[in-house]
């Protein structure tokens, strides 16, 4: 059975991050760059819109990044979806960065990076609502998420452990909030 989204074409790949959840997962990592934003979503002050386009190979994001973790909530048509973790990995490796990436838990999945990760979380007992780039907040989200930790240090296979989808505060999830660059 093929499951089609309901969401407008010209805002299909533009959802943002819920601010609890990303709020979680700031505080553990300190992010110095996220590499899919735009001037309306972005959650830190230092991010790449689609026009700087962060899959160029003339970006070094852990340079961009002051060294620091970079996060990554790609946009999830299957063509964009693949380029991010293709060029996650590649970051990983070839310039020492360190990257979180929110994606589909679709592990059975022949793009997913079992390759790369260091670890991956699997989000349990509920799924994020994301919010839709007009503003409106989605309690449909088709499928579950995971966060997948790309590191220079990984070992020869991923951790997977689980993240209870009640530990990210939910609060009101409609509020936005950006996160300072330390």
């Amino acid at each position: 059975m093929i499951i089609k989204s309901n969401t407008p074409n010209d805002i299909k790949d533009k959802w943002r991050t819920p601010a609890p959840v990303f709020g979680f997962m700031h505080r553990e990592f300190n992010f110095g760059l996220d590499v899919c934003a735009d001037d309306d979503n972005a959650l830190l002050d230092n991010y790449l819109t689609e026009e700087d386009n962060a899959l160029d190979p003339k970006h070094n994001w852990h340079e961009l990044a002051g060294g620091r973790p970079v996060w990554c909530n790609p946009p999830y048509s299957r063509k964009n979806l693949k380029a991010f973790i293709n060029e996650a990995k590649y970051q990983a490796s070839v310039n020492g960065a360190t990257i979180v990436m929110l994606i589909p838990n679709s592990v059975d999945a022949t793009y997913f990076p079992h390759d790369a990760a260091s670890e991956v979380r699997l989000v349990i007992n509920g799924r994020i609502n994301f919010n839709r780039a007009d503003g409106a907040e989605s309690s449909q989200n088709l499928q579950g998420s995971c966060f997948c930790i790309l590191s220079p240090e990984r070992g020869a296979k991923p951790d997977y452990t689980t993240i209870d989808a009640s530990f990210f505060d939910r609060g009101d999830s409609t509020q936005f909030v950006r996160f300072k660059t330390k």
